[in-house]
């Protein structure tokens, strides 16, 4: 057969050529090494964001080790997907190309880099199988570190316990009882199919997939919808600096008042450790524990005079004070930096605000004095001056512009699956993007900028997310174990819904079951298009309906989109007069007590910052205590 490559004529046996698509895939030189300098970065930002979050204080390494490894995993799909899916259609059209005309003694054109021993060719040799290893290896690897690695490490670090052996014992009791509640619901339902289904353990180890995989895909639809309106909104309204200034003076009020009670149960908690330190003597068979509580409190705990509160000689009574001091004095920390961020946007926006005017054409910078020594550093003063008088505001809406045609993008092709079946065309954006592509390099890239896109969406708004002031990422260090185990967990949890979903988009989440029940006649590997993910994972639209699921429930999206883009959720908390839970609305009309309240708030932290007398909240009077504590003491 001969065969025409990149302009050569190159004479290959057709058994060679044969042994060659049924071994190994064709990949290009260039892809394969965009795909390792993609993984070096993922690598790089995988610790950047666990050095950014984790708090070095009471995190330990093998805490912050699984948490890489989870967020490392979760993030590799932008590479993966794109790498997978790629090489899996140009091995599918290198074989049709091929084996379509085996008989015919003409040349025949074949995408580019088809086979190996072509002359000319920059080529790199996988094994079929190895993206099947790695999904997995993926899989797999995540779905342990889900159910048993992070619960389990989330409890022994959130233990108060003292000893190893102890906290170890707690978080094992813990996750038992939640194991055993959810195993026992699920004796039930698997006693139900094979019952009255009559499944056979394969047929259930797929139905456990695909339930898994309809409760991850809800949890993706859910924190895509936040974050394709959330980010393109605050881009947008980073733009309107009166009303963000507005929005920083409604929020310092409620920051202020978190602060201020962290800060008193700070002051509680340090004060019943106080209590206890007196109580509890230097021979006393708690002292080694009380010793530990105290090195937990804060350098401020040398102030505190006099102590107050109950004091029970229990190990439980310890145990609980430990707890109540690991919280109180992560809550402070988190609510201060919070508070303190705030404010130094509100000052810097302030700035930005009054330098608009400036004749010099230079910001002023209230806590920043600097003065030009040389031309060149006065024309970069101008230059800055220069972009965020006149530059900043119409770059973040052209840039939110940008965003919300791709988040519409994504809607769009989240919206169709279910039209397939109707009018027998995939209607989805992504699919038209790559479907005609025969260049590796260039559907690479295009899968790999729509999947990462999608993905930082998803991650993002999980980032975002806050369960009672409980589990939350913060940076700056500020983030506490169980709540990166709590992020890495849901993080590893939706990964492969994630790949899934958006193999659906692009085609290629449905098995070409024609061809393989040719493959299984004649027992040939013949490649069938689809991506190793599809073959590894392709039970998870077979049970149940679960299929109608994948494509139906995608359409929730634009409703979820729009509420968040009308502020349903916010209008709903004020129709029921939950203040406390209400939010700032960008609006002119809007008008709130609070905004007057956060401008004194605002004026009268930046005069103190001014005198060098730090926060509101440090000012207080000492004389008091001291009276209380020379009273006590008279007593």
């Amino acid at each position: 057969v001969r065969v025409s490559f990149c302009g050569n004529e190159a004479r290959v046996g057709s058994s060679l050529h044969k042994s060659n698509f049924l071994k190994m895939d064709v990949v290009g030189l260039d892809t394969l090494l965009l795909c390792i300098l993609c993984g070096i970065i993922l690598i790089l930002f995988t610790s950047f964001l666990v050095r950014r979050y984790s708090d070095r204080a009471h995190s330990r390494w093998f805490v912050d080790g699984l948490v890489w490894i989870g967020w490392f995993m979760s993030f590799a799909i932008v590479v993966f997907i794109p790498l997978d899916v790629a090489s899996s259609r140009h091995e599918y059209q290198c074989h049709r190309a091929f084996y379509g005309n085996e008989t015919l003694d003409e040349p025949l054109s074949l995408p580019p880099n088809c086979l190996a021993e072509s002359e000319g060719s920059s080529v790199f040799e996988l094994e079929t199988q190895t993206m099947s290893h790695v999904w997995k290896a993926l899989y797999w690897t995540t779905f342990v570190l889900c159910w048993i690695g992070y619960p389990v490490l989330q409890s022994f670090m959130n233990a108060a316990h003292f000893t190893l052996q102890e906290r170890v014992i707690q978080a094992l009791k813990e996750n038992l009882i939640y194991y055993a509640v959810l195993g026992g619901i699920g004796v039930v339902i698997i006693l139900y199919l094979v019952v009255k289904r009559d499944l056979a353990f394969s047929e259930l180890l797929a139905a456990s997939m695909a339930v898994s995989n309809a409760w991850g895909l809800f949890v993706v639809i859910a924190l895509l919808s936040y974050g394709l309106v959330e980010i393109p909104k605050r881009l947008w309204r980073q733009g309107d600096r009166t009303l963000t200034l507005k929005a920083y003076q409604f929020e310092l009020v409620g920051l202020l008042e978190n602060l201020e009670k962290a800060k008193k149960e700070l002051d509680d908690t340090m004060k019943l450790v106080k209590k206890y330190e007196d109580a509890i003597g230097k021979e006393h068979a708690f002292r080694e524990y009380l010793d530990q509580v105290i090195k937990k409190c804060p350098s401020e705990y040398g102030k505190v005079l006099y102590g107050e509160g109950a004091v029970d000689f229990g190990y439980g009574a310890m145990v609980s004070l430990h707890s109540r001091v690991m919280y109180a004095t992560l809550d402070y920390r988190r609510c201060r930096w919070l508070y303190e961020t705030k404010l130094t946007k509100a000052y810097e926006l302030e700035d930005k605000m009054a330098s608009k005017g400036n004749p010099e054409r230079m910001m002023r910078w209230t806590f920043l004095e600097r003065v030009p020594k040389s031309g060149w550093q006065r024309l970069m003063y101008q230059v800055e001056w220069l972009w965020i008088v006149f530059l900043e505001k119409w770059t973040l809406r052209f840039l939110s512009l940008l965003y919300i045609l791709a988040a519409l993008c994504v809607i769009w092709s989240e919206g169709v699956f279910w039209l397939y079946e109707l009018v027998g065309t995939n209607l989805s954006i992504f699919y038209w993007m790559v479907k005609d592509e025969n260049d590796m390099l260039r559907q690479w890239l295009i899968m790999f900028i729509s999947v990462s896109f999608i993905a930082f969406n998803a991650y993002w708004s999980l980032f975002q997310i806050r369960v009672f002031n409980i589990f939350r990422l913060l940076p700056n260090q500020l983030t506490d174990p169980g709540s990166l185990c709590y992020s890495a967990y849901y993080v590893c949890r939706f990964t492969a819904p994630l790949v899934y979903n958006y193999l659906l988009m692009i085609g290629d989440g449905v098995r070409n079951e024609e061809c393989l029940q040719l493959r299984k006649t004649t027992g040939e590997n013949i490649p069938c298009g689809e991506s190793a993910f599809v073959q590894v994972m392709g039970a998870m639209n077979t049970v149940v309906g679960n299929f109608t699921f994948n494509n139906f429930f995608p359409i929730i999206l634009g409703f979820l989109c729009a509420a968040n883009l009308f502020n349903v959720w916010t209008r709903l908390i004020r129709a029921f007069c939950l203040r406390r839970f209400s939010r700032f609305t960008y609006d002119n009309d809007f008008n709130d007590e609070r905004i007057d309240h956060g401008k004194e708030i605002l004026r009268k932290e930046k005069n103190l910052k001014q005198r060098g007398l730090g926060l509101s909240i440090d000012q207080r009077p000492e004389v008091s205590e001291k009276v209380i504590f020379k009273l006590k003491n008279s007593s």
